[in-house]
């Protein structure tokens, strides 16, 4: 057999190890980017290896295998095949397992769903990997005359073939090409089934999509509204104070918020104003007089202000979740939110734009942290929920009084 199977031995390694990191990138969109999304893919990836080995073993022994290099040819070939159909089939499948696994509520049922979903989608193709391996081994070892060192030449190329598909897969992470790039045999060619968004503007197509519209998306998704409420806030801005005054209110010109339930937040400018916030509206009516409420709190804890006029006044809708913690999750396995920053988003946005970024780019391990936060909805229902709000937020209030 000469040295054809020492080459074709590394071309496997090569190839398998590709296949492994594609694999992986896929499964994390079912599992997530965390130690489960690798162990799957390595359980899956064994199992099919000593599953196919065995079967492949077992078939030379009986000698219902007489020709194993062509065997292997075509072991190799249906190896390829099944990595472009798992490409082209694998968001068409998540499509139908994910909302299976987002049936379940406790995270050890979930976390079995996820492993067997993904080792179910890896493991055909490791099977026919694992029963290439005693093909070449049989062909190897037919004629070997040298006491088992052609078998370990044959296994060193092999490990030779997977390190430079480290190699391979270090350039592609190196150069920052996208993950289609990932070539083995054919793998990732495939690109992911693409979202549509229509509105009467116009349309945009994407394979990600970042929901981050808070109250403002409205009734656009049901699922995430019955999470959140709407509440609106309040912004006053005095008249500049000058420096010494200014200075005077708070000397050491840190951003100050109380600890009452419904709190008062306050900073100086950079202009020498005082800006008050904190006044909250739970009503869902437009007839509050913001400014001077905002203002009659801002002189309960300056009043030596009793003379500043007010030179500017704003507001808007916050979102709340019922637990003040926010809330960032899946739809789906490519479609994201972020919401309930419960008025502390200033922080919170930035924070959770990069987690979203690098849940997207494949490692969601921070994302999941936050994810995993349990979310009720608000009690009431449509009609009832906001008066419920109210009357709850109004004993907070005589709390805070006393």
């Amino acid at each position: 057999a000469g040295a054809w199977p020492f080459l074709l031995y590394a071309l496997t390694g090569f190839a398998g190890l590709l296949a492994e990191q594609g694999f992986e990138k896929y499964v994390t969109l079912l599992t997530g980017a965390t130690a489960s999304g690798a162990a799957v893919v390595i359980f899956s990836y064994f199992l099919g290896f000593a599953a196919g080995s065995a079967l492949a073993g077992t078939l030379l022994e009986r000698g219902v295998i007489r020709r194993p290099l062509r065997t292997y040819g075509t072991l190799e070939f249906l190896v390829g095949v099944s990595c472009v159909g798992f490409a082209y089939g694998f968001h068409r499948a998540l499509g139908v397992l994910a909302p299976l696994q987002g049936q379940l509520a406790a995270p050890v049922a979930k976390f079995l769903a996820r492993f067997a979903f993904g080792s179910i989608l890896v493991l055909p193709t490791a099977t026919l990997m694992g029963a290439s391996f005693p093909l070449v081994a049989h062909v190897v070892d037919r004629d070997d005359e040298s006491g088992g060192r052609r078998w370990a030449r044959a296994y060193a190329v092999n490990l030779l073939g997977s390190l430079c598909g480290v190699a391979a897969f270090a350039l592609l992470s190196w150069l920052q090409l996208p993950p289609v790039v990932w070539f083995a045999t054919g793998f990732a060619a495939a690109g992911g089934s693409q979202l549509r968004i229509s509105s009467p503007q116009g349309e945009v197509r994407a394979r990600y999509l970042a929901l981050c519209g808070n109250v403002y998306l409205g009734a656009t998704v049901p699922a995430l509204a019955s999470r959140i409420m709407a509440v609106a806030t309040y912004i006053v801005a005095t008249e500049p104070l000058g420096a010494e005054r200014a200075r005077r209110l708070i000397a050491n010109n840190a951003a100050v918020s109380d600890m009452n339930w419904v709190l008062d937040y306050f900073r100086r400018s950079a202009d020498h104003r005082l800006l008050f916030g904190g006044r909250v509206n739970y009503s869902g009516f437009s007839s509050f007089d913001a400014p001077s409420a905002t203002r009659a709190r801002m002189l309960a804890v300056f009043p030596q202000l009793k003379d500043v006029r007010i030179d500017y006044a704003w507001g808007g809708d916050v979102d709340i979740t019922l637990n003040r913690a926010p809330h960032f999750g899946r739809l789906a396995p490519n479609i994201y939110f972020l919401q309930g920053f419960s008025g502390h988003g200033i922080a919170l946005t930035g924070i959770a734009g990069k987690l979203v970024a690098e849940a997207i780019a494949g490692i969601a391990a921070r994302f999941d942290v936050f994810a995993r936060i349990a979310h009720r909805s608000f009690p009431g229902g449509a009609a009832l929920r906001r008066p419920a709000l109210v009357l709850a937020m109004l004993y907070y209030r005589l709390r805070d009084l006393l």
